[in-house]
Protein backbone atom coordinates (compact mmCIF):
# COMPACT_ATOMS: atom_id res chain seq x y z
CA UNK A 1 0.00 0.00 0.00
CA UNK A 2 2.88 2.58 0.77
CA UNK A 3 4.42 1.79 -2.36
CA UNK A 4 1.31 2.36 -4.59
CA UNK A 5 1.04 5.79 -2.53
CA UNK A 6 4.47 6.45 -3.29
CA UNK A 7 3.67 5.89 -7.22
CA UNK A 8 0.65 7.91 -7.05
CA UNK A 9 2.14 10.34 -5.56
CA UNK A 10 5.23 10.70 -8.21
CA UNK A 11 3.03 10.01 -11.52
CA UNK A 12 -0.27 10.45 -10.74
CA UNK A 13 -0.94 13.82 -12.92
CA UNK A 14 -4.09 14.14 -15.11
CA UNK A 15 -4.56 12.05 -18.21
CA UNK A 16 -2.69 13.33 -21.40
CA UNK A 17 -4.86 11.08 -23.76
CA UNK A 18 -8.67 12.12 -23.45
CA UNK A 19 -11.18 9.29 -25.16
CA UNK A 20 -14.28 10.67 -25.97
CA UNK A 21 -16.80 10.16 -28.19
CA UNK A 22 -17.18 12.93 -31.13
CA UNK A 23 -21.14 13.26 -32.11
CA UNK A 24 -22.53 15.36 -34.43
CA UNK A 25 -22.83 18.93 -33.95
CA UNK A 26 -22.73 22.61 -34.87
CA UNK A 27 -19.63 22.55 -37.92
CA UNK A 28 -18.47 19.35 -37.26
CA UNK A 29 -19.02 15.65 -38.02
CA UNK A 30 -19.17 12.51 -36.38
CA UNK A 31 -15.92 10.65 -35.85
CA UNK A 32 -16.03 7.11 -37.01
CA UNK A 33 -15.30 4.60 -34.15
CA UNK A 34 -11.80 3.17 -34.25
CA UNK A 35 -12.36 -0.63 -33.87
CA UNK A 36 -9.64 -3.91 -34.00
CA UNK A 37 -10.08 -4.44 -38.20
CA UNK A 38 -8.92 -0.71 -38.48
CA UNK A 39 -5.53 -1.82 -36.96
CA UNK A 40 -5.24 -5.08 -38.69
CA UNK A 41 -2.20 -5.03 -41.69
CA UNK A 42 -4.17 -4.79 -45.34
CA UNK A 43 -3.00 -7.89 -47.27
CA UNK A 44 -3.96 -9.98 -49.21
CA UNK A 45 -4.70 -13.38 -48.09
CA UNK A 46 -6.13 -16.96 -48.79
CA UNK A 47 -9.37 -17.98 -46.82
CA UNK A 48 -9.34 -22.07 -46.65
CA UNK A 49 -11.94 -24.57 -45.78
CA UNK A 50 -11.47 -28.24 -45.95
CA UNK A 51 -13.08 -31.21 -46.48
CA UNK A 52 -13.41 -32.29 -43.01
CA UNK A 53 -14.58 -28.75 -41.87
CA UNK A 54 -11.38 -26.77 -40.87
CA UNK A 55 -10.90 -23.27 -41.57
CA UNK A 56 -7.72 -21.14 -41.71
CA UNK A 57 -6.50 -18.06 -43.78
CA UNK A 58 -3.19 -17.85 -45.45
CA UNK A 59 -0.25 -16.30 -43.75
CA UNK A 60 0.88 -14.73 -47.68
CA UNK A 61 -0.38 -14.34 -50.82
CA UNK A 62 0.38 -17.24 -52.01
CA UNK A 63 -2.56 -19.64 -52.82
CA UNK A 64 -2.07 -23.15 -51.49
CA UNK A 65 -1.98 -26.15 -52.69
CA UNK A 66 -4.86 -27.35 -54.73
CA UNK A 67 -3.75 -30.73 -56.25
CA UNK A 68 -4.40 -34.32 -54.39
CA UNK A 69 -6.17 -35.31 -51.76
CA UNK A 70 -5.93 -32.17 -49.96
CA UNK A 71 -7.46 -29.69 -52.09
CA UNK A 72 -9.85 -27.58 -49.80
CA UNK A 73 -13.16 -27.49 -50.60
CA UNK A 74 -13.29 -24.13 -50.26
CA UNK A 75 -10.78 -21.14 -51.61
CA UNK A 76 -11.59 -17.68 -51.15
CA UNK A 77 -9.10 -14.47 -51.77
CA UNK A 78 -9.79 -12.22 -49.53
CA UNK A 79 -7.64 -9.06 -47.53
CA UNK A 80 -7.20 -8.60 -43.83
CA UNK A 81 -9.79 -6.21 -43.29
CA UNK A 82 -12.86 -7.88 -45.25
CA UNK A 83 -15.78 -9.48 -43.76
CA UNK A 84 -16.28 -12.94 -45.11
CA UNK A 85 -19.84 -13.97 -45.67
CA UNK A 86 -19.90 -18.40 -45.52
CA UNK A 87 -23.51 -20.14 -46.64
CA UNK A 88 -24.04 -23.89 -45.39
CA UNK A 89 -25.99 -26.43 -47.33
CA UNK A 90 -29.65 -25.16 -46.05
CA UNK A 91 -28.71 -21.66 -46.81
CA UNK A 92 -28.10 -19.95 -43.45
CA UNK A 93 -25.25 -17.52 -43.51
CA UNK A 94 -22.63 -16.29 -40.96
CA UNK A 95 -20.61 -12.90 -41.40
CA UNK A 96 -17.13 -13.19 -39.95
CA UNK A 97 -14.04 -10.59 -39.76
CA UNK A 98 -11.21 -12.34 -41.79
CA UNK A 99 -8.63 -11.00 -39.29
CA UNK A 100 -10.34 -13.32 -36.41
CA UNK A 101 -9.51 -16.40 -38.33
CA UNK A 102 -6.33 -18.20 -37.53
CA UNK A 103 -3.18 -17.76 -39.99
CA UNK A 104 -1.91 -21.43 -41.15
CA UNK A 105 0.63 -22.58 -44.00
CA UNK A 106 -0.84 -25.68 -43.91
CA UNK A 107 -4.93 -25.75 -44.33
CA UNK A 108 -4.81 -29.14 -41.67
CA UNK A 109 -3.43 -26.75 -39.21
CA UNK A 110 -6.97 -24.80 -39.58
CA UNK A 111 -9.63 -24.82 -36.57
CA UNK A 112 -13.30 -26.31 -36.59
CA UNK A 113 -15.74 -23.88 -39.06
CA UNK A 114 -17.79 -23.96 -35.91
CA UNK A 115 -15.78 -22.11 -33.43
CA UNK A 116 -14.52 -19.73 -35.39
CA UNK A 117 -18.14 -18.76 -37.27
CA UNK A 118 -21.69 -19.02 -35.63
CA UNK A 119 -22.01 -22.40 -37.22
CA UNK A 120 -22.75 -24.97 -34.93
CA UNK A 121 -20.77 -28.48 -35.22
CA UNK A 122 -21.64 -30.79 -38.09
CA UNK A 123 -22.81 -27.90 -40.65
CA UNK A 124 -21.32 -28.02 -43.52
CA UNK A 125 -19.82 -24.67 -45.44
CA UNK A 126 -20.69 -24.67 -49.19
CA UNK A 127 -19.72 -21.36 -50.47
CA UNK A 128 -18.84 -17.61 -49.72
CA UNK A 129 -17.79 -14.64 -50.44
CA UNK A 130 -15.19 -11.97 -49.32
CA UNK A 131 -17.03 -8.15 -49.43
CA UNK A 132 -14.59 -4.72 -48.63
CA UNK A 133 -15.20 -3.33 -45.47
CA UNK A 134 -15.98 0.08 -47.92
CA UNK A 135 -18.78 -0.94 -50.06
CA UNK A 136 -18.84 2.13 -51.64
CA UNK A 137 -16.15 0.58 -53.92
CA UNK A 138 -19.01 -0.92 -55.42
CA UNK A 139 -22.06 0.14 -57.59
CA UNK A 140 -25.15 0.31 -55.61
CA UNK A 141 -26.80 -2.37 -58.02
CA UNK A 142 -24.18 -4.69 -56.46
CA UNK A 143 -25.75 -7.97 -54.89
CA UNK A 144 -24.92 -10.97 -53.37
CA UNK A 145 -26.21 -13.71 -55.46
CA UNK A 146 -26.66 -17.51 -53.97
CA UNK A 147 -27.87 -20.35 -56.32
CA UNK A 148 -28.76 -24.22 -55.80
CA UNK A 149 -28.54 -27.47 -56.93
CA UNK A 150 -32.33 -27.40 -58.42
CA UNK A 151 -31.94 -24.46 -60.12
CA UNK A 152 -33.17 -21.56 -58.17
CA UNK A 153 -31.31 -18.12 -57.42
CA UNK A 154 -31.76 -15.43 -54.67
CA UNK A 155 -30.34 -11.84 -55.13
CA UNK A 156 -30.02 -9.61 -52.04
CA UNK A 157 -28.62 -6.28 -51.89
CA UNK A 158 -25.26 -5.92 -50.23
CA UNK A 159 -26.79 -3.00 -47.74
CA UNK A 160 -29.22 -5.96 -46.42
CA UNK A 161 -26.38 -8.51 -44.99
CA UNK A 162 -25.74 -7.78 -41.66
CA UNK A 163 -21.83 -6.90 -40.46
CA UNK A 164 -19.71 -9.17 -38.46
CA UNK A 165 -21.18 -11.52 -35.87
CA UNK A 166 -21.75 -14.21 -33.11
CA UNK A 167 -25.54 -14.96 -34.58
CA UNK A 168 -26.18 -16.58 -37.90
CA UNK A 169 -28.80 -15.14 -40.61
CA UNK A 170 -31.21 -16.30 -43.29
CA UNK A 171 -29.42 -16.24 -46.63
CA UNK A 172 -32.20 -18.36 -48.69
CA UNK A 173 -35.05 -20.52 -47.59
CA UNK A 174 -34.39 -23.94 -49.84
CA UNK A 175 -36.48 -26.21 -50.40
CA UNK A 176 -36.69 -29.78 -49.16
CA UNK A 177 -33.85 -31.87 -50.92
CA UNK A 178 -32.37 -28.97 -52.39
CA UNK A 179 -29.11 -27.43 -51.20
CA UNK A 180 -27.26 -24.11 -51.91
CA UNK A 181 -24.47 -24.46 -54.18
CA UNK A 182 -23.12 -20.99 -55.04
CA UNK A 183 -22.63 -17.73 -53.71
CA UNK A 184 -21.23 -14.84 -56.20
CA UNK A 185 -21.49 -10.85 -56.49
CA UNK A 186 -22.96 -9.12 -58.92
CA UNK A 187 -22.89 -5.86 -60.48
CA UNK A 188 -26.02 -4.55 -62.13
CA UNK A 189 -25.42 -5.20 -65.54
CA UNK A 190 -24.00 -8.87 -65.73
CA UNK A 191 -25.36 -11.90 -67.46
CA UNK A 192 -26.03 -15.22 -65.46
CA UNK A 193 -25.66 -18.94 -67.22
CA UNK A 194 -26.60 -21.82 -65.70
CA UNK A 195 -25.72 -25.38 -66.87
CA UNK A 196 -26.82 -28.33 -65.78
CA UNK A 197 -25.41 -31.75 -65.36
CA UNK A 198 -26.56 -33.25 -69.08
CA UNK A 199 -24.85 -29.97 -70.44
CA UNK A 200 -28.39 -28.31 -71.07
CA UNK A 201 -27.36 -24.58 -70.73
CA UNK A 202 -29.64 -21.02 -70.10
CA UNK A 203 -28.34 -17.35 -70.19
CA UNK A 204 -29.86 -14.07 -70.01
CA UNK A 205 -29.53 -10.68 -67.92
CA UNK A 206 -29.22 -10.29 -64.17
CA UNK A 207 -31.85 -7.75 -64.10
CA UNK A 208 -34.40 -10.36 -64.48
CA UNK A 209 -33.60 -12.04 -61.14
CA UNK A 210 -35.31 -9.22 -59.07
CA UNK A 211 -33.94 -8.12 -55.28
CA UNK A 212 -35.14 -9.99 -51.96
CA UNK A 213 -34.94 -9.67 -48.90
CA UNK A 214 -33.07 -12.26 -46.75
CA UNK A 215 -35.90 -14.23 -45.36
CA UNK A 216 -37.05 -14.99 -49.33
CA UNK A 217 -36.53 -18.32 -51.08
CA UNK A 218 -35.53 -16.82 -54.39
CA UNK A 219 -36.69 -17.63 -57.39
CA UNK A 220 -36.65 -20.51 -60.61
CA UNK A 221 -33.44 -19.48 -62.42
CA UNK A 222 -33.45 -23.18 -64.29
CA UNK A 223 -35.81 -25.93 -64.71
CA UNK A 224 -34.50 -29.07 -64.44
CA UNK A 225 -35.98 -32.74 -65.14
CA UNK A 226 -35.90 -35.37 -62.39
Amino acid sequence: VEELAQIKSTYGDRRRTLIVEARKGKGRKAAPLLTAGDLTPEKETWVVVTDDGLISRTPTARQPRLTGRSAPSLLIAAGGRVTLYLFEARGTGAAVAVHTLPECDDPKDGIPVARATPFTEGEQVVAGVALPPERSQLPPEACLLLGTFRGMLKKTPLEALPGPSSKPFVGINVGEGDVVGWARITLGEQELMLVSSSGQAIRFEEDEVRPMGLAAGGVMGMKLDE
